[in-house]
């Protein structure tokens, strides 16, 4: 794992769940090992889907080499400081486990052609090192990666969450990594007490290269957060407006009618490109945490 980048929430379905992770992979020859399978898109609750925009015109039968989507090398970091200088921002349920749901959804080989696919997997070379790349997936495919992942969300949402939003969380134990996490919240009025719970998450196997590199993750942490919460409050002052002409018995009906209900972050953000963005974020952040890591 040695470093790893996590975008997790607090979904009304499943708990704690994963939407995104970014891990870099070293061996170029087994950079295929880290790609996510190809995952019917039906399966996945809308709360907690990593979904990418679809470069082709046919989302259905998508072949194997283009659930991949390769972004190129990462640009070059912008000064010592941080590696981004303000970075552009413009279902079904079931009672299944998501653990449940990705075990079966790994394991099963008899899915049908006919079901609607995505991009599951989002590749970038290293600017530093040719034989590096980072890959964003779902979750990660190999199954002692994902459950200490898992443990370290399920740990930050339930036990070590902080009173003041705005402060780190820093935990963690040699068997699960040392975490830095920064959490928060999105307005939005379709979802129980009209917010939704997020986190964004950077775990690595060794606590010394955690807190030799804190105050470089934590800004970096800051500034992905920050210009997240800035375009969700654009999001919400364009929404109020209309509001406002709304009787409060007619805006409480439509309200009441919509609860709770399954939305993706790209949704409330209104931005089809947000994980690509937080990829190449994430990207950024472990293309200079390499140079540093413990060997």
């Amino acid at each position: 794992m040695t470093y790893i980048v996590s975008v997790t929430h607090f979904c009304e379905v499943h708990g704690p769940s994963m939407i995104m992770c970014t891990q870099a992979v070293n061996n170029p020859d087994t950079l295929s090992d880290y790609y996510s399978p190809q995952l019917p898109e039906a399966q996945f609750c809308q709360s907690c889907i990593f979904q990418i925009p679809n470069p082709g015109k046919n989302a259905d039968d998508v072949s194997p080499s283009s659930s991949v989507t390769d972004l190129g090398k990462t640009p070059p970091s912008e000064g010592s400081g941080s590696l981004i200088n303000e970075p552009e921002f413009e279902s079904s349920r079931t009672t299944l486990t998501l653990e449940d749901q990705i075990s079966s959804l790994l394991n099963s080989t008899n899915d049908s052609k006919r079901q609607k696919r995505r991009p599951v997997t989002l590749k970038t070379q290293s600017s530093r090192n040719p034989n590096t790349f980072f890959v964003s997936t779902q979750f990660p495919t190999n199954t002692d990666v994902y459950s200490s992942l898992r443990q370290i969300i399920v740990k930050l949402f339930t036990a070590e969450t902080n009173a003041d939003s705005t402060k780190p969380v820093v935990f963690g134990n040699s068997k699960h990594g040392y975490s830095v996490a920064l959490t928060f919240s999105l307005v939005d009025k379709t979802a129980r007490g009209s917010e939704r719970k997020y986190a964004i998450i950077v775990t690595s196997n060794w606590e010394i290269d955690l807190f030799s590199n804190y105050t470089f993750i934590l800004t970096n942490l800051n500034q992905m957060v920050r210009r997240i919460l800035i375009t969700g409050q654009q999001i919400q002052a364009k929404a109020a407006a209309p509001i406002e002409a709304i009787s409060n018995n007619d805006f409480y009906l439509r309200r009441s009618a919509g609860l709770p209900k399954a939305k993706s972050m790209t949704e409330i953000l209104q931005d089809d490109k947000l994980f690509l963005k937080l990829h190449m974020w994430a990207s950024l952040m472990l293309d200079a945490l390499e140079d540093t890591k413990h060997v």
